[in-house]
């Protein structure tokens, strides 16, 4: 009786040593229940019991999880989807440690984990695209989304005719594409009994294939492989064996760009083709077999293909991390991956810096007296005029600005990345900021990482600089040696990040703001330079 009176709902209160409402999901667990209703009101499986079994494997909240999926699932903090799964996560939190509710036999519960289940569905392998095609089936939801009511049963018997009416006209077509092509090959009857090569002229002329008046017809020349010796053109066009309806007629809007997609690079297939026989002499597409005839168009055909679907997308269409992902690949080595100049996470251990540094020099110093003019007045010798200035500001800056997503997202790791910085003299601090610039990383030999500027803002503002002409490996070709040859190499580390240039041009290329708070916790202390700022604002 005392089972059966006791509310599925709810777990007995718990207090932590704070005397305050607090139950970890490993204290919750040995008293969840998941109770099987009936008239439950989601379809499919039940979901909440085993991903509490799972975070407890993993020994992580609701909470964490969210952490957790945020950073390795690739989405953008700023991507709408990231607020409502860091929502749910939050309040299934509270359910759960806080309420002490028994959430497997919840269907609010289940509900709120099915549609953070369905984020995360959405997002896998796409971060930048996410796809929400079966919703309603990880939902579970019974009602349709469009407020129809429809017997499922009517739904299933009208798909099987459908389907039947399509096997049909799917036969039929194939069936005529077959005549058509037994017609091209030079079965004129269209009934599959190709031309047998007669045995020469006999007695009555039994074996002679002549026809009078067609001596040098098209139809007098075989299109078999074996007769044609392999020809490579004309290629013949590709066929497009997908859906052959009107797009109008599917009911699914994913099924729609599907078949729109596939056919956009089948046009370009088919535009490929025709160009190729036009520029081989071969213009007229009556002349152009049906099928492949061998294996050198086949694989013609397969290598056109391929190079239209590895095709990049626009630039308008690429995210800037695909951009700059595109932009530093290089070809992969044949030894294994992880070569030099590839995009990397920022891990602080792994950072080179010239952290033996005592006081960088001044770039003025070692230019010769033009250049170094030209430094000195940047203002005028290498940015742009006002009006100039003003008419890129207002075209706007907004998305020329790439930061690693490890340092967008964590305040700690970044200021830990300004104190390293910092340490080998490679910034100062500034309350006067320019222009923001980006940040990021890319391997180097030994597993060390570069740090890469992204100035494409700041550069805006500047003229374009002069070019020169660098030497190439011809240059060697040209070189009168002796017999005996020695080389030598220097190489100072980390050279670059051992100049330094004028304080006012390094306003132009400033990182996002510090916490001083924050860097104290870091260093130790706050810098003099900051100190001396922070007095000069009050």
């Amino acid at each position: 009786a005392e089972k059966e009176s006791q509310d599925l709902r709810i777990l007995p209160i718990l207090f932590d040593a704070a005397e305050e409402r607090w139950r970890t999901l490993a204290e919750a667990l040995p008293l969840y229940e998941e109770v099987d209703f009936d008239d439950f009101p989601l379809q499919g499986p039940r979901t909440v019991y085993r991903d509490v079994r799972q975070l407890r494997r993993q020994g992580m909240s609701w909470v964490q999880h969210h952490e957790s999926w945020l950073k390795k699932s690739g989405v953008r903090v700023t991507d709408r989807s990231v607020h409502e799964h860091s929502s749910i996560c939050r309040v299934l939190d509270y359910m759960s440690s806080y309420d002490q509710l028994n959430i497997p036999s919840l269907a609010c519960a289940e509900a709120l984990n099915r549609r953070r289940a369905l984020i995360e569905v959405a997002h896998q392998g796409r971060p930048e695209a996410p796809s929400y095609e079966g919703a309603d089936e990880i939902l579970g939801v019974r009602d349709t989304s469009d407020g129809s009511v429809i017997d499922p049963a009517l739904t299933q018997h009208a798909a099987r005719r459908q389907a039947a009416k399509a096997e049909i006209l799917k036969q039929n077509r194939l069936a005529a594409d077959e005549k058509k092509q037994a017609l091209r090959r030079g079965d004129l009857s269209g009934n599959g009994d190709k031309e047998k090569p007669g045995k020469g002229p006999g007695k009555g002329d039994k074996g002679a294939n002549h026809v009078v008046g067609t001596s040098f017809s098209v139809n007098q020349f075989s299109k078999k492989p074996v007769d044609r010796f392999g020809d490579l053109l004309p290629l013949p066009l590709p066929e497009d064996t997908g859906y052959p309806g009107e797009l109008r007629f599917l009911r699914s809007r994913r099924s729609r760009q599907r078949v729109a997609a596939r056919r956009c690079h089948m046009q370009r297939e088919v535009d490929t083709i025709k160009a190729l026989n036009s520029l081989g002499g071969f213009p007229d597409e009556s002349q152009w077999p049906a099928t492949c005839l061998n294996q050198a168009q086949r694989a013609s055909l397969a290598r056109v293909r391929l190079a239209h679907q590895t095709r990049a997308p626009a630039p308008e269409l690429t995210s800037p991390q695909a951009a700059l992902r595109q932009l530093l690949q290089k070809a992969g080595s044949s030894y294994g991956e992880g070569q030099p100049g590839q995009l990397v996470s920022y891990i602080r251990d792994k950072l080179s810096l010239p952290r033996d540094q005592l006081e960088p020099v001044m770039l003025s110093d070692l230019l010769p007296p033009a250049e170094a003019g030209m430094l000195k007045d940047f203002r005028e010798e290498m940015m742009l005029s006002s009006e100039e200035i003003a008419g890129v500001l207002e075209r706007g800056l907004e998305r020329d600005l790439y930061i690693d997503p490890l340092l967008d997202t964590n305040p700690l790791k970044y200021h830990e990345l300004i104190a390293d910085m910092y340490g080998a003299k490679l910034l100062s601090f500034t309350t006067q900021p320019k222009v923001q610039v980006g940040l990021f990383f890319v391997s180097k030999k030994a597993g060390k990482q570069r740090i890469i500027v992204d100035a494409r803002r700041a550069n805006k503002l500047f003229k374009k600089p002069p070019s020169t002409t660098l030497g190439s490996v011809e240059a060697w070709t040209r070189l009168e040696c002796f017999e005996e040859v020695f080389f030598a190499q220097e190489d100072v580390k980390d050279f670059f990040y051992r100049l330094q240039i004028p304080k006012d041009l390094g306003e132009y290329f400033a990182l996002p703001a510090i916490d001083p708070e924050l860097l104290k916790n870091v260093m130790g202390y706050v810098p003099e330079e900051v100190l001396e700022l922070a007095a000069n604002d009050e």
